[in-house]
């Protein structure tokens, strides 16, 4: 697939709209138009793990707050691995997308794979 076969991206590139880019994410969201597409998000794909989409959204988690204000989701070691809640379910995240968020937070997650025993909370 490329530009020339989205017509309406095509168009808009044509206008000079903005500082418009026909970026990865781009070609992703028309992927997922087509009718062939078949797939599960895999913030969803499991009750008990997650391929985490960012710690600083939400998403049906329950949430903290950083000293420095920022909520995010309320994140805890437990076995060795990070975890959070989904309602009242634990749930693993097997990936971690840490946009958005302070330095101490890749701290946190440097002691918990030493320690294997911080809370957030002490961030």
């Amino acid at each position: 697939m490329i530009v020339q076969d989205l017509p309406e991206w095509r168009q808009r590139v044509d206008a000079g709209e903005g500082k418009i880019a026909f970026s990865e994410m781009a070609a992703f969201s028309e992927f997922m138009k087509l009718d062939t597409y078949s797939g599960v998000h895999l913030m969803n794909f499991s009750k008990s793990k997650a391929f985490d989409d960012a710690v600083a959204l939400g998403a049906g988690y329950a949430k903290s707050n950083l000293r420095n204000g920022q909520e995010i989701k309320d994140l805890f070691y437990h076995n060795g691995r990070i975890n959070a809640r989904r309602g009242d379910q634990c749930v693993e995240f097997v990936t971690m997308n840490m946009s958005w968020l302070p330095i101490c937070m890749y701290f946190w997650v440097l002691q918990g794979a030493q320690t294997k025993t911080p809370h957030m909370r002490d961030f």
